[in-house]
């Protein structure tokens, strides 16, 4: 009898053991001055209708090496969609910047080499292929856009980027409205991480076309389905007012 209320006890501690750990959260800290940001009250989880093909405006841009110029020309796509432009030629800026930017060339493709391909994952994957017909800005009317920030020494955003070229393959499905993907790094960029209070890594701020609603945000590891499902939301539900409180979903 004793011996069986020990092994008892025994098993009992060890149940008590197993679960009063605490998982942490896995997210990267940046550490880096910021401005405050108050995390908005939550949006609705229901997703955006649908929007009719004759809305399907613009074309899909896909940047993994974006800088805050491809950022502010991104935002001038979004505020052309919402105001009607019907042409490619955007001059709406953005309100990060009070002079129209110029267009930018697209990047060069090539291959991450060394410590980056095992930090972001590769630049291409034989599996996700980014898809070359994406990489032009070619300044047309936009309603959607998911921006990362990142860091190579970052471990979640190497997830993260994998599951953003998954989500720009899906893209030339014909199934999918345009968007665009930019990938920005916050050691690279520290200036414009900072003036948008990214404070953890991944960070990714999903974009509407709406110059009066706040964009939608997330922290922490997603897939690409879930990418997908937030550009329908923020195309419904959010906007590019950069200087409000960004909502999290």
């Amino acid at each position: 009898m004793a011996l069986g209320c020990q092994h008892r006890a025994q098993i009992t501690q060890l149940r008590a053991t197993r679960y009063s750990g605490v998982v942490p959260a896995p997210i990267c800290r940046r550490h880096a001055p910021a401005r405050a940001q108050a995390v908005g009250s939550a949006q609705s989880t229901t997703s955006a209708p649908a929007a009719p093909a004759a809305q399907a405006i613009g074309r899909s841009y896909v940047n993994f090496e974006a800088n805050p110029d491809h950022f502010k020309r991104v935002i001038a796509r979004l505020a052309a969609a919402h105001a009607g432009a019907p042409s490619a030629n955007v001059s709406a800026t953005s309100s990060l910047s009070e002079d129209p930017v110029a267009p930018v060339a697209a990047p060069a493709q090539k291959p991450w080499t060394g410590i980056l391909a095992g930090l972001l994952g590769g630049r291409h994957s034989e599996d996700v292929p980014v898809p070359q017909d994406l990489t032009v800005d070619d300044g047309s009317p936009l309603r959607r856009c998911v921006v990362m920030f990142t860091a190579t020494w970052c471990g979640p955003c190497s997830m993260v980027h994998k599951e953003l070229q998954h989500a720009s393959g899906l893209l030339t499905t014909g199934l999918r409205r345009p968007a665009a993907i930019l990938v920005i790094d916050v050691d690279v960029h520290s200036q414009l991480a900072t003036e948008m209070g990214v404070k953890a890594l991944p960070t990714l701020l999903y974009l509407g076309s709406d110059a009066g609603k706040a964009p939608l945000f997330t922290q922490g590891p997603v897939s690409s389905g879930f990418i997908l499902d937030m550009l329908d939301r923020a195309e419904g539900y959010g906007g590019h007012d950069l200087t409000a409180k960004w909502l999290k979903l």
